[in-house]
Formats: structure tokens, C-alpha cells, sequence
């Protein structure tokens, strides 16, 4: 909430300014402004690391790129160097500021490669990055704050999962596997639970098979239906060793399925979609799926 509020200040604040705050240039020709707090005088050295949010709104003010959507604050190397206008733009911004960044849409469409809205953008015309800074860490800082960040958000998706598990155990109770986060129940081919809480931590059962095939069913914890191979009328494929699915869990939990059983797994976002989530999945969203019908191949 607080960064929703934060974000539509931003906003406020850019429209006020779109009439009477001109832009400074740098020598690479970069055009910029802040909206708060003002340029950094020396710049940081290597290993360093930028805590930030940031949006990309087009000509039409619509807005392309959004990280206030996170619960989190992005992450970036501090960059010696600049390269494009994102970078050179947070090498002069200090911590606490926020900087606007005007960019040419053909400029920007030449940088940024694969990402259709950005190519559907009109040719002639400015975009512009708005870039919030909140801290500029150090190594060993940096490294505290993803440690407490990650140990932070863990346990908030195991308060969630233990949620979830203990309102869902009319058909049995979830195993708990600590070690990677995430609880399961084992079901046979004759709907029986088998109660194995180390299935995952040993060898998988699937050893002799380099792929297996299977099914697949993927919800949010809300019961938002994701991911449904059955509804697409195909069987999935996971191949030994490789990385093929987004959801790390359906590349390698199936070769831990004897054939005939059926696993529903709870799953922190870790195996899921982690921080980026994806449409209709936030970030950091634990996540609830099944798999079944696994045949090695």
C-alpha cells in the first residue's frame, strides 16, 4: 500500500512538472530531472548495489513497466558504467532521489529487444523512465539485506502454506520438507496416501528414465486456475537435467513419481515464479500444484 501511494505521488508529481521543469543533458545526451532529491556528486565504485523502483510509461502516459507492483524493492548492480539510459540514469542518482529519464521510443526500441509493447511504441516520439532510488548498499550490506530479505519473505510463505495445508487436509495431512520449502501428499494408484517425507531428499524414483511425461495442474492458493495440461489437450514433457518450465517444480518433480501416483505439492515461490511472478500469479506467490499420470520415457 505504502508503495502504491508512493507511486501515485510520482504521478502527481510528473504532471506538475510536465510544464515547467526543464531537463538537464549530460555529454552522452541524456536528458533527466528529479523529481526529488537531487544528482549525486561521486559516483560509487564497483560492488555496490542499487535498491530502487522504477516504471517505463510511453508517450500516451500508459505504463509499459512497472516495478511498484512488487512487494519488493528491485535490484540492480550499481553500474561503473552506463550503457543505456536506465543505467547512466542511476549513476547519478542518489540514494533517496527519484529521476525522471526522457528517451526517444526509436532509441529505445534499437535497446530493447523482444518486448512487444515497447516495440508497438510510436517511432518520432519520448518515453521516459522513472526511476526511484531508495538505497545504495556495499557488498557485505547488501549481502544482509538479501539474507534478511529472504529468511523475511520465507517465512511469510510458510505462514501462508501452513495455512492453506491445514484449511485442505479432509483428504490427508501434507508432508512437511523443510529443507526445500514446500509440502506434499503421496497418492497411489488406488487413491491410497503414502506417507514418504523424504521422497524428494532421496535419489528419485525415476533414476533410469532421462524424460518422463505427465500431467500437470498449477493454481494460486486463492484456487486461480494457471496452468492445466488437461485442458490443453497435451501431456507435459520434463527432460533429466534440463530446465524447460518456468516452475522449477515441473522439472524435476515428476521423476520422483513412481508411475500410477499423483502428488499435490504447496509450493513456495522459490519454485515457482519467484520474484517476477507472471500474469495472474503476483510476486512471490506460493503456489499449488498437481502432477499425475507419470510414464517414463
Amino acid at each position: 500500500m505504502e508503495m502504491k501511494k508512493q507511486w501515485l505521488g510520482i504521478l502527481a508529481a510528473l504532471v506538475l512538472l510536465s510544464s515547467c521543469s526543464p531537463y538537464s543533458q549530460t555529454e552522452t545526451g541524456l536528458e533527466y530531472r528529479f523529481i526529488k532529491g537531487k544528482e549525486l556528486k561521486e559516483l560509487y565504485g564497483p560492488g555496490h548495489y542499487c535498491l530502487l523502483n522504477y516504471m517505463l510509461i510511453g508517450p500516451g502516459n500508459d505504463t509499459i513497466q512497472n516495478t511498484y507492483s512488487s512487494d519488493t524493492l528491485a535490484e540492480f548492480p550499481y553500474p561503473v558504467e552506463g550503457g543505456n539510459e536506465l543505467l547512466e540514469a542511476l549513476q547519478i542518482s542518489s540514494p533517496g532521489s527519484i529521476i525522471e529519464v526522457r528517451v526517444k521510443t526509436d532509441s529505445l526500441k534499437a535497446k530493447i529487444l523482444g518486448n512487444p509493447r515497447i516495440m508497438a511504441l510510436p517511432d518520432d516520439d519520448y518515453a521516459y523512465f522513472v526511476v526511484a532510488v531508495d538505497q545504495v548498499l556495499d557488498g557485505p550490506d547488501y549481502e544482509a539485506y538479501r539474507n534478511q530479505k529472504f529468511f523475511a519473505r520465507l517465512m511469510a510463505e510458510n505462514a501462508m502454506i501452513d495455512r492453506y495445508c491445514e484449511a485442505h487436509n479432509q483428504e490427508g495431512n501434507f508432508d512437511l520438507d523443510s529443507f526445500q520449502h514446500m509440502r506434499f501428499r503421496i497418492f497411489d494408484a488406488q487413491g491410497k496416501q503414502v506417507s514418504d517425507p523424504n521422497r524428494f531428499l532421496n535419489a528419485p524414483v525415476q533414476k533410469a528414465a532421462t524424460a518422463v511425461s505427465f500431467h500437470a495442474e498449477v493454481r494460486t492458493l486463492e484456487g486461480q486456475l494457471i496452468i492445466s495440461s488437461a485442458m490443453e489437450g497435451r501431456r507435459y514433457k520434463a527432460i533429466r537435467h534440463e530446465h524447460f518450465y518456468e516452475l522449477p517444480a515441473l522439472n524435476e518433480w515428476p521423476f520422483y513419481l513412481n508411475e500410477g501416483e499423483r502428488v499435490e505439492l504447496v509450493i513456495t515461490s522459490e519454485w515457482g515464479y519467484g520474484a517476477d511472478g507472471r500474469m495472474g500469479v503476483p510476486s512471490y506467490a506460493p503456489l499449488y500444484l498437481i502432477l499425475s499420470d507419470v510414464r517414463a520415457e
